[in-house]
């Protein structure tokens, strides 16, 4: 279920990230060091899915998964993979694309946007959060088994 709630996630902003980075090109011919300028909506965002949150917020429901009982485990695998190795794609494109300019549209609507850099660093702990949360129901299990 971790794993299909950052698909259903990612796909969404994966393709958005893909058309506005395209749309802009490399900017730059050698990649450069750049400073975020956090907004107040990023900086939200980013701690709402940091994993250091202890706090749970419910996801939206167009990325709520369905029961782990209904899910193809081999395609939600799969699809993980692939979008990571997208996710990957688009983070080596990252220093030659102007992080602050670029607004991305959330899954809240087009009228609530993130910056392109806050979007990238809020998908990469949105990742981690839901990770970690898989290791430890994977950890639950086990125990529930040997007991």
């Amino acid at each position: 279920e971790c794993l299909q709630h950052l698909n259903l996630a990612e796909q969404f902003y994966i393709r958005q990230l893909q058309h506005h980075v395209g749309k802009l090109g490399l900017q730059q011919l050698s990649p450069t060091d750049q400073t975020l300028k956090s907004d107040l909506v990023g900086q939200t965002f980013r701690w709402i899915v940091d994993p250091q949150t202890t706090l749970k917020f419910p996801a939206p429901g167009m990325i709520r998964p369905r029961k782990a009982a209904d899910l193809d485990v081999a395609n939600v695998l799969n699809q993980f993979v692939t979008l990571q190795t997208l996710l990957l794609d688009l983070l080596d494109k990252a220093p030659y694309v102007d992080w602050n300019r670029q607004k991305i549209p959330s899954l809240f609507g087009s009228w609530l946007t993130l910056r392109l850099g806050d979007m990238l660093l809020m998908l990469v702990a949105h990742t981690e959060r839901h990770l970690n949360q898989a290791g430890r129901v994977k950890e639950m299990l086990s125990l529930a088994k040997t007991d």
